[in-house]
């Protein structure tokens, strides 16, 4: 009979790996076998060595975890003793603990007790009880030591199974927690479904995530499992609660009944409603800092044990890596942005030379990069101490003031000190207040400002300045320097361009002036000649009308009047043409650039001259290109100068007389395909020495006693204006050639 009853209690307790199966079967079985009233298995704890109730039968209130300290009553003894026992009389064993039978809610008198042995070594005991006394023999003692060997290794197996059970449901999660650390890169996202899974695998009730703000060394609720707004922004400073203390000395603690640790902080739970019964708690640790704090809270069944710290431990290496890659990811996509602004603003930049664009341009993208409200680029007035033009975008408003700025303000330290500065709340700064002029005034929270420099050189600064206080960082003071670096080097660039504006203005004034010199040194040449041509003419008519006045005098013919009347008008014409030549080319140039044509040019210059080439017995020749010319893109009246300048430097060349040959025809520019037209201009003179060659262009450079050495440099200056060439060559003693080289269709240069 005794060996069927083992074999059921051994099959009982091997049917199943699930511990509180085996447990309860094995009490169950075994109370069956020995007609004892009731029973208990109660397993030991390793570390404290107390007795933890794990089943009872027959119970009347629940002593599920209940635990007896080491030695106490009978169960204590057994496993300190590691025998077992037979009571007939419990009462009157002084190991017996009498508020056991009372919690019960038995009347015990008899007990068999039995130590459960795994590899030597007591894990726990079990034990029987009857209403009577001296109900259990020594055969059942011997029955349950039997049970208690079998039993403990079954338990042990079902520990074990349980236990890699766990492990491997822990891993599962584990598992599911880091997938969804790596899910997103949103940081609340990320933490917030971490934080359910974590609740999840250690079957707590609540958990939080709590950040580490280091500018003011205090912890605030970042994330929570109830999303509970009340607890949203809450701080603890370090050291305060459970929290803080972990935060502070960076080791996990964990608190399985509150009301009795001192570090627990009630106020939390007083704002909430929330009651909070035990609790775990784990640092967030990079690189050996704290960044944060995760804690799960009210444990649904049973006590949080290592096995639970140590999962939390790995939760929280998986939350510091999560926010590690989220922080990355903000500061790559915060510089990404940076670098986009960057590139468009500097080639919004680079697109103008105005210097208006310029700076609206720039304020308009700090104004959207910084989401700022105003926005304010502040240059000193030259030679007014510390007053400053303000160009400023105050929300989508453009103003431009003169504003005070003193050297203790926070722009006019910035810029004396040439120092960047970023204030936090500026109306907890006292230099603020020098800035009462500002639009913003005690609605500005935050505020940056960077001088512009150039060189050694502070040029002004960029000042930007938010309603909402702290929300300016050192990074984006950074950005801020880079902007006003590229804003700095435009508004030099601008600078630059209206200084070379202001001095083309007066080189084209300068030129201007020479070529009107020229111009009137030129008439001045042709003075003597043409003088002598008017005068002849002037004679003729004088002569023609006192031949007129005689006649009418005297008999009055007709004919002869009218005669002398011809031979005076055509004299006349012949001044006129002479002296309306010579004022189409006294006349200003109009400046105007149009179709030109060359040889129409040339007749012109040429009739001009020829009283002066005959008088000094230059003989011309023409080679006119035989299909003519085709028009260019040039100013008429400034090839017309060329053109004089070399007919009478040719004369000039051959006082005594010689040849003048003018040739054109068809070409191309030097080294291209661009078509151009050639105009040589030889004569038979004197000829130029080599080394005077290369300085015939230069300005002021003349080898004539009377001459003013700005002909050819001002001819030069209208020929390279055209897009076109004008050389000389020449043999000493026989003669030089100028050859003129314009383009053709070349209507802006």
């Amino acid at each position: 009979m005794r060996l069927v009853d083992i074999n059921a209690i051994i099959a009982a307790i091997t049917s199943s790996l699930d511990p509180d199966v085996v447990l309860r079967q094995l009490i169950e079985q075994t109370c069956r076998a020995l007609g004892a009233d009731g029973g208990s298995i109660l397993l030991l704890e390793p570390t404290t060595g107390e007795l933890v109730f794990a089943v009872v039968l027959n119970e009347q209130v629940d002593l599920t975890n209940r635990r007896l300290p080491p030695g106490m009553g009978l169960a204590g003894w057994i496993a300190q003793h590691d025998q077992p026992v037979r009571v007939n009389n419990v009462h009157r064993d002084p190991h017996y603990y009498e508020a056991v039978s009372q919690n019960i809610g038995v009347e015990v008198n008899s007990l068999l007790g039995a130590p459960l042995r795994y590899h030597g070594q007591v894990i726990g005991v079990i034990e029987v009880i009857n209403k009577r006394e001296g109900e259990f023999s020594n055969e059942d003692l011997n029955l349950l030591e039997a049970v208690s060997f079998v039993a403990a290794a079954a338990l042990e197996n079902a520990r074990l199974y349980r236990a890699a059970r766990e492990r491997s449901e822990r891993l599962v999660a584990l598992n599911a927690i880091g997938a969804a650390a790596v899910s997103s890169l949103e940081t609340d996202v990320v933490l917030r479904r971490v934080l359910k899974l974590t609740c999840q695998a250690l079957d707590a009730e609540e958990g939080s995530i709590l950040l580490l703000d280091p500018s003011v060394e205090e912890l605030y609720f970042a994330v929570t499992l109830s999303n509970d707004e009340a607890l949203r922004g809450q701080r603890l400073a370090m050291g305060e609660g459970v929290a803080g203390w972990v935060a502070q000395n960076k080791e996990p603690l964990c608190v399985n009944d509150v009301r009795r640790d001192p570090r627990f902080y009630a106020r939390i739970d007083a704002l909430t409603g929330f009651e909070t019964r035990s609790l775990l708690c784990v640092p967030l640790m990079h690189r050996e800092k704290c960044i944060g704090v995760i804690e799960v809270v009210n444990k649904h069944q049973g006590e949080f044990s290592q096995e639970d710290i140590d999962m939390l431990t790995a939760v929280a290496a998986t939350v510091t890596t999560a926010l590690e890659n989220a922080r990355l990811y903000a500061d790559m996509r915060a510089q990404a942005d940076s670098l986009a602004m960057l590139n468009d603003l500097s080639l919004a930049l680079s697109a103008t030379l105005d210097r208006t664009t310029v700076v609206r341009t720039a304020l308009s993208h700090i104004q959207r990069f910084f989401l700022a409200q105003s926005v304010s680029l502040l240059q000193p007035d030259a030679g007014v101490e510390e007053i400053c033009t303000a160009q400023m975008l105050v929300e989508n408003s453009v103003a431009s003031s003169q504003t005070h700025l003193p050297e203790k303000s926070v722009v006019g330290w910035a810029m004396a000190h040439r120092r960047s500065v970023l204030v936090e709340d500026v109306q907890s700064d006292p230099h603020w207040s020098l800035r009462a002029d500002h639009p913003l005034g005690d609605q500005a929270g935050a505020l940056m400002v960077v001088p512009l420099t150039t060189g050694e050189h502070v040029i002004g600064a960029i000042e930007v300045v938010t309603r909402e206080s702290g929300v300016y960082t050192e990074a984006e003071l950074n950005t801020l320097q880079t902007i006003a670096s590229a804003l700095a080097v435009a508004l030099e660039n601008v600078s630059l361009y209206e200084e070379q504006k202001q001095l083309l203005r007066e080189r084209e004034q300068i030129q201007a002036q020479l070529i009107h010199s020229a111009k009137m040194s030129a008439l001045g040449r042709l003075v003597a000649s043409l003088a002598h041509e008017i005068n002849n003419p002037l004679q003729a008519v004088d002569g023609c009308l006192t031949l007129v006045q005689e006649e009418m005098d005297g008999p009055g013919r007709r004919d002869k009047l009218n005669r002398y009347l011809e031979i005076a008008g055509s004299e006349i014409e012949r001044v006129s043409t002479l002296v309306r030549r010579m004022r189409d080319f006294y006349r200003p140039a109009r400046g105007g650039m149009r179709p030109t044509d060359l040889h129409a040019v040339l007749e012109n210059v040429l009739a001009l001259t020829h009283k002066q080439l005959q008088h000094s017995n230059v003989t011309l020749e023409r080679e006119w290109a035989a299909e003519g010319l085709p028009r260019v893109w040039a100013n008429p009246d400034q090839l017309k100068q060329v053109f004089l300048n070399l007919v009478l430097n040719a004369i000039d060349a051959m006082p005594g007389g010689g040849r003048l040959h003018i040739r054109t025809q068809s070409t191309n520019m030097p080294f291209t395909d661009l078509p151009a037209v050639l105009i040589e201009f030889t004569d038979t003179g004197q000829g130029i020495p080599p080394e005077l060659q290369e300085r015939i262009f230069e300005p002021f450079f003349t080898t004539k006693e009377d001459g003013s050495g700005l002909g050819l440099s001002v001819s030069h200056g209208i020929i390279a204006s055209h897009g076109g060439q004008i050389t000389i060559e020449s043999v000493e003693g026989m003669g030089a050639t100028f050859t003129v080289l314009l383009p053709v269709g070349v209507k802006e240069l």
